[in-house]
């Protein structure tokens, strides 16, 4: 039975879809919920591409903080696992060597490299630059997030943990949304899952980083973190949709999860330099969304190839 088989309605692993989910969110919640709690306590930094200079600068406070960041970096691979484990359940060996075919699959046309490079750009700059040109984002204090020195190894971990969520949002969930659903429905649901899946460590971002008004009655501080939290998770939930429509578009004509771990990867390096006010971060979230339009008007939304929708793919 191949991954795209339909499955008799009475067979268990017609659930394989939603043991997935589950399994994902899962293992991830129980390594990033308590060592954010804990790093919070203890005022430590956790990884991610925003914070990836500092915490290789500053070093591990004490050897609680080296476990806590272990810890949370395996989180990452929640994804990869529930993949693995739903796959096997449902197709066995011959499904995980497809899985890893499909990860390696690097003989794409060369367009699609330069679309990985170039699309985070075009989602990341027009908040920089409206920053720059506003005076919200002066010159005078712009400085390299990452030194260029630590460039090369914040591309290496990102593509070996950030990058290997793709085996398990493209390379099962996507595919298996599809069979069910068009492309725009399929991706707009991975987006929205993909986003809850990171809710627990934007919630710690959010409630760690806020900066309130320092006349803030203490009893509306609560109220107010909650009030931000809200309002992020819900951004982050709109810009996931949006930006896993891009994903679709990749994945639906090259069938390739290593462009998509690359342009995943690409992604967070690019938002890493290209950081901003937070007060434009609505910009940078609205990006992906205008990308995605421009991706239905082009290719329609049954396959976002272009095939399926009337005609043969077209160029782009």
């Amino acid at each position: 039975m191949s991954i795209g088989e339909p499955h008799d309605i009475g067979s268990p692993k017609r659930n394989a879809f939603t043991f997935y989910a589950v399994i994902a969110i899962l293992i991830t919640a129980i390594c990033w919920v308590p060592t954010s709690i804990i790093a919070s306590a203890n005022g430590y930094i956790l990884p991610s591409h925003f914070t990836f200079a500092e915490l290789v600068q500053s070093g591990f406070n004490d050897s609680l903080h080296l476990v806590i960041v272990l810890i949370f970096s395996i989180g990452a691979y929640g994804p990869f696992i529930a993949a693995l484990l739903a796959i096997s359940l449902e197709v066995g060996r011959d499904g995980i060597r497809d899985l890893f075919r499909r990860m390696t699959k690097w003989r794409v046309d060369v367009k699609w490299y330069l679309w990985v490079i170039l699309i985070p750009f075009v989602i990341a700059l027009p908040a920089f630059l409206i920053g720059i040109i506003s005076g919200m984002t002066p010159l005078a204090t712009l400085t390299l997030a990452v030194p260029l020195n630590l460039l090369l190894p914040l591309i290496l971990w990102q593509t070996f943990t950030s990058g290997l969520e793709e085996p398990g949002w493209r390379g099962y969930a996507l595919p298996k949304l599809q069979e069910k659903y068009n492309a725009e429905k399929a991706s707009i649901r991975l987006g929205v899952l993909w986003s809850v899946w990171h809710w627990p460590y934007i919630t710690y971002l959010t409630v760690s980083t806020a900066v309130l008004p320092g006349d803030t009655p203490p009893e509306l501080v609560v109220v107010a973190l909650a009030i931000a939290t809200i309002q992020t998770l819900f951004l982050h939930a709109v810009t996931s949709a949006g930006i896993a429509v891009i994903y679709t578009w990749f994945y639906n004509n090259t069938e390739s999860v290593l462009l998509a771990i690359l342009f995943h990867m690409t992604t967070n390096v690019v938002m890493a330099y290209l950081q901003t006010s937070p007060a434009l971060t609505v910009i940078t979230g609205i990006m992906p969304w205008v990308i995605a339009v421009f991706l239905f008007k082009r290719y329609g939304d049954e396959t976002l190839t272009g095939i399926g929708n009337g005609g043969e793919s077209p160029e782009i």
